[in-house]
């Protein structure tokens, strides 16, 4: 058999520099979706022209997601990985010098195809690279890049907006990735990954693992879960600016500085994930639960519209996103390096290029129905969301129980 030895030191670095990688790619990743408000002036543009830029955006990484998960074992991670950032941080820096708003759609469109390699190459890495005991460590610090780049990146524009020179993030978004890919190519080498192995003679042969139905049952419903989820969290955190600004006449820096708040609380979300999964031991339980608590949340959301109450609007849309964020970290982290036997890479590409083809619907969709239907119209196709997930998930549990019980009784 083989047996595996680790280097914690190694190891730890390996978590970091992942980390590090994806919490800089938000950076170029969000720096046109937090100042989409101040965007729309700028240029004269209507929300649904806005939102299609980040639609752009989201279909490219979506599909991406799923191309390079399937892909990123042959690739060559600390050349390709720093070569993203690189290529991400020109196309930002092409829109701070200010090219005509026709060609950002397709300027983001290439950003999304060149980002959508990290997520699944960086969870291989730490897949191959991270011993059993350390993976839950693994998974909590990994679950923070989402909100703490979100939140960082929001941060920095509300700095710009204020100062009125909001353009300035992109140039900001370049200088960070640079900084980044230098960092990671210089500490990072292809051989990192792989784990020193002792072997030993073994009498077991190595058997092909085939993924069953249940599995693909299972695999499929969490991927339904991944769109919604991310058709939540992004709708939430694209327009949350803009929708404090339209309904409670909130200035666009104090707007985008609020919404700051909603990712610091997404970070609490990995936490409400593993808290929950320790007790409860179910994936589809778990993220049925948190959609539940979605749903009560929207309902309660549409009750302030009509209120001077902007600071709880912000607090409950804050709630919101922390339990998306529960969501988005059981989907693309837990469930590929909680399943034994299967491509770590090539599940967390599918699953997270799920969660992109929701955030792909959202961005246009929501702006469109905002431009014809007004907010309250929004909130009704999340609530619509929330309790479509809450439906599928009691009846995934109650058929799969049944035929648990079942295989029970004949076996």
């Amino acid at each position: 058999m083989k047996q595996a030895t680790y280097n914690k030191k190694k190891q730890n670095l390996i978590i970091f520099l992942c980390w590090l990688v994806y919490t800089v790619a938000y950076f170029g990743r969000y720096s046109y979706n937090s100042g989409i408000s101040v965007i729309e002036e700028i240029y004269g543009v209507s929300h649904a022209e806005s939102g299609m830029v980040a639609t752009m955006f989201f279909f490219a990484y979506g599909v991406g997601q799923i191309v390079h998960g399937l892909l990123c074992k042959f690739y060559k991670k600390r050349q390709i990985i720093a070569g993203v950032l690189i290529i991400s941080a020109i196309i930002n820096l092409s829109i701070f010098i200010g090219v005509p708003f026709v060609l950002i759609k397709y300027l983001w469109l290439l950003n999304g195809v060149v980002q959508s390699v990290l997520w699944s190459s960086l969870v291989m890495i730490i897949a191959q690279s991270v011993e059993e005991k350390l993976k839950k460590k693994a998974v909590l610090v990994m679950a923070t890049t989402v909100p703490v780049g979100t939140a960082l990146v929001y941060g920095v524009s509300a700095l710009f907006t204020f100062l009125n020179n909001y353009i300035i993030v992109f140039l900001f978004a370049c200088v960070a990735m640079s900084l980044c890919a230098v960092v990671w190519f210089l500490l990072y080498h292809n051989d990192c990954a792989k784990i020193e192995e002792v072997v030993e003679e073994s009498s077991t042969p190595k058997t092909k693992v085939n993924l069953s139905g249940a599995l693909i049952g299972f695999l499929v419903v969490i991927s339904v879960f991944a769109i919604c989820d991310n058709f939540l969290k992004d709708g939430i955190q694209t327009w949350a600016p803009t929708i404090l600004k339209e309904i409670f006449s909130v200035d666009n820096s104090v707007s985008i500085a609020l919404s700051i708040i909603l990712p610091c609380l997404g970070v609490f979300g990995a936490m409400l994930a593993t808290f929950l999964y320790d007790r409860i031991k179910d994936f589809v339980v778990e993220i049925g639960l948190l959609f539940l608590g979605t749903s009560v949340l929207v309902l309660f959301i549409t009750s302030l519209v009509n209120t001077t109450m902007w600071l709880l609007f912000t607090i409950v849309f804050g709630l919101i996103i922390l339990l998306m964020n529960a969501v988005n970290n059981v989907v693309t982290s837990m469930v590929p390096l909680y399943m034994k036997k299967v491509n770590a890479g090539a599940i967390a590409g599918v699953l997270n290029g799920c969660c992109y083809f929701g955030s792909t619907i959202s961005s246009y969709l929501l702006g469109y129905v905002a431009d014809n239907s007004g907010w309250q119209g929004v909130f009704v196709l999340f609530l619509i969301s929330a309790v479509t997930v809450t439906i599928i998930a009691i009846g995934y549990t109650v058929i799969n129980n049944l035929i648990l019980k079942r295989n029970k009784s004949n076996g």
